[in-house]
């Protein structure tokens, strides 16, 4: 016996008998409806079952019944408000999934300024003339309601105007206060879902996704849908533009990039196509984030995360040190740092408080530091590196020939670096030493 997890492109080979009760029938019906019983349908889906199966057993039963779609909207609604409450629903999204569902198999008999026939495509002309006759007798009877239609066609810029004014209305009804930032616990998938209103989302979604707008997918009808992060980033966007504020991932976009990259240039450029905030903007959350914290510590920066913790959150500090080039001829280019990080094991407990907005873009103007007594001096570096400076005599106390070797040589490599021609042919001073010396000298590696 032979396992391969791609049994067809190894051309593997089923017994007679296993491959008759893979392929049987009724070995698929059975697997699809353990399947569907297994399935934890959604109030949703669970009313729409309920009402195919009123359908098979009126529409496509043996006498072909033929109904209206106000009728199988009014059974809809009742079986989807028993399920989950009271409930509403369109009839021309219900219309849209029964097409979607039956296909050729149900046919639509449009009726001006009245409700829809329904009827299977398998009846005939004249039982379908006979039923919708028995059935409009009956209408009128019950005196079927009207459905209100507006009594001037709308053209395609007026529904679209129409539109354009409930999403308005949608994203002005938004939370938002002005005069202080989000905190970076706003930016999580979940909340900046939940920062946009579900009007918004389907609207742009159907714009995106054709899979969505072909089956009428809506935040209402499953709110797990309510997680494409594209969707999610244009109607940020759209907000920010509608009603001039700062969303979450507009304001958290611009704080990246000028973390990541620092140019002021591609913030601006982002910022007039709608992506992010300004530059100025950043300058200024920056500030307000910097005296928010100044304001809270005391002059002395404890990151949120490890002011307060629960009951087995550990503070922690790993220190080390790093070197490269510990010893070179000159002294130079040699690399002796220490690095330290705190961090802390456990959930976060701190509750984060908003950030208040300052009207000034840098600390200098929130006069944080007092720097009136204080003399700065700007640092200038040198054009060219100095030589190293002469051992002075009083420090060499030894009268061994190595230290009179080694001042001999300094006083050859002085004199020959002054008498030059036009160009300098002498050598630097550990480049000098290194010619001259008898020993080996390791390699430096910068």
């Amino acid at each position: 016996m032979l396992t391969h997890q791609d049994l067809f492109a190894y051309d593997a080979k089923y017994h007679r008998s296993c491959l008759g009760h893979y392929i049987s029938e009724s070995n698929i019906s059975a697997a699809r409806n353990k399947y569907l019983s297994e399935k934890k349908l959604s109030e949703y889906e669970e009313a729409f079952t309920k009402l195919i199966e009123e359908i098979t057993s009126t529409v496509f039963s043996e006498n072909m019944t033929v109904t209206t779609l106000n009728a199988v909207t009014e059974s809809y609604v009742s079986k989807l408000s028993a399920a989950a409450g009271p409930s509403m629903h369109e009839s021309w999204k219900l219309k849209e999934k029964l097409i979607q569902h039956y296909g050729d198999e149900m046919i639509f008999i449009e009726r001006p300024g009245k409700s829809d026939f329904i009827c299977s495509s398998a009846v005939t002309v004249g039982h379908a003339m006979r039923e919708a006759s028995i059935l409009r007798e009956k209408l009128t009877e019950d005196k079927e309601p009207m459905p209100q239609l507006r009594t001037e066609t709308l053209t395609d810029n007026q529904i679209l105007h129409k539109a354009a004014g409930i999403l308005r209305t949608s994203m002005e009804e938004v939370r938002h206060e002005p005069q202080f930032y989000t905190g970076s616990d706003t930016l999580s998938l979940l909340q900046c879902s939940k920062y946009v209103p579900a009007e918004v989302y389907d609207f742009v979604n159907w714009c995106i996704s054709s899979d969505a707008f072909r089956k009428l997918q809506t935040c209402n009808d499953d709110p797990a849908l309510k997680k494409n992060l594209r969707v999610i980033t244009f109607c940020h966007g759209l907000i920010a533009q509608c009603c001039s504020r700062l969303t979450p991932i507009t304001l958290g976009l611009g704080i990246m990039i000028h973390h990541e990259f620092g140019s002021k240039s591609l913030i601006n450029k982002l910022h007039m196509m709608g992506h992010c905030v300004s530059y100025d903007e950043v300058r200024q959350f920056l500030t307000s984030a910097a005296a928010d914290q100044l304001q809270r510590s005391k002059r002395v920066y404890i990151p949120n995360g490890l002011t307060r913790s629960t009951e087995h959150g550990i503070i922690d500090a790993a220190i080390d040190n790093f070197d490269q080039n510990e010893e070179t001829l000159d002294g130079k280019n040699t690399t002796h740092c220490m690095a330290i990080v705190v961090y802390r094991r456990g959930d976060d407990a701190t509750v984060r408080n908003p950030i208040k907005r300052v009207p000034e873009r840098s600390l200098t103007a929130l006069n944080s530091c007092d720097l009136d007594n204080e003399e700065v001096q700007r640092y200038i570096k040198p054009p060219r590196r100095p030589e190293p400076p002469a051992v002075p005599q009083q420090v060499i106390k030894s009268d061994s020939t190595k230290s009179q070797t080694a001042e001999g040589q300094d006083l050859l490599w002085k004199v020959s670096r002054v008498m030059k021609e036009e160009k300098q042919r002498i050598p630097g001073w550990s480049a000098f030493n290194a010619f001259i010396s008898t020993s080996s000298t390791p390699l430096t590696t910068v």
